[in-house]
């Protein structure tokens, strides 16, 4: 079975944050949808801050090296 992957990266965070109460690592998410399937497409979606954050640009450089398309969007 082929599988895609869309995740909206703002609903992501607030999820884990306000929801869960604890954090998810994206690599193991891609890594257990492997397991249903082949995976033909992985995205994640992005506001990001004009300049980003320090911290928001390293995730942003991070999600790409684990196998994302990174989509992004200027806040």
């Amino acid at each position: 079975m082929r599988v895609s992957l869309f995740l909206d990266g703002a609903n992501f965070f607030y999820m884990q944050r306000d929801c869960l109460r604890w954090w998810t690592d994206p690599k193991k998410i891609l890594d257990f949808v492997r397991t249903k399937g082949e995976l033909v497409d992985a995205f994640y979606y992005m506001g990001v801050d004009a300049p980003p954050e320090a911290r928001q640009e390293a995730y942003l450089k991070a999600l790409p090296t684990m196998g994302y398309t990174l989509v992004t969007k200027t806040l």
